[in-house]
């Protein structure tokens, strides 16, 4: 991807290790094709199905390097929709627990290369985060790359933030 593709958020999803299970926003769970009844928690599995099968396990593997040392990670990938594959991007947070073992986790998923109107200054660092992650991985600088990872959670949290409802005491945004 070139730096000047721009990117998306499609919506944020959260979860955790102990039970197996996922919660994410109605647009994320529009993109992978769930249905309303998906509305509660429902399991990791149940999103993984609609993820393109040649990109399932390198997702997998992310999901789980990230688990095993509490790091941020960002991945590309495919998604089989209704309307055929889309591209997207996702950073996640991997939290570790009192026992240092993987606990919950916090993300945003994103399609790069959607113009949108109005675009935060947010969403065009975002858009430079990812093909500076890009170039680093090209020169297998992984070091490199991971601290980019980093700055890229933060930038989609300050993104997300956008997206969450206002709390209904109308003093900030709900948790």
């Amino acid at each position: 991807m070139h730096a000047n593709h721009q990117c998306a958020v499609v919506g944020v999803w959260s979860g955790r290790f102990r039970t197996g299970l996922v919660y994410a926003d109605e647009a994320v769970r529009d993109l992978y094709g769930l249905s309303a009844e998906t509305e509660g928690a429902f399991p990791l599995e149940t999103l993984l199905r609609n993820v393109h099968p040649d990109d399932r396990s390198r997702l997998r593997a992310d999901m789980a390097r990230s688990a095993a040392v509490g790091l941020p990670f960002f991945t590309t990938y495919r998604v089989k929709t209704l309307y055929g594959v889309r591209r997207v991007a996702t950073a996640g947070q991997c939290f570790l627990g009192e026992e240092g073992q993987a606990d919950h986790y916090h993300g945003v998923t994103m399609e790069p290369g959607v113009s949108t109107e109005g675009r935060s200054p947010t969403a065009e660092v975002v858009d430079h985060l990812i093909a500076a992650r890009e170039a680093a991985h090209a020169a297998d600088e992984t070091l490199l790359g991971r601290l980019i990872e980093a700055v890229m959670l933060e930038a989609g949290r300050r993104l997300a933030e956008g997206l969450a409802p206002a709390a209904p005491d109308g003093r900030g945004r709900e948790p």
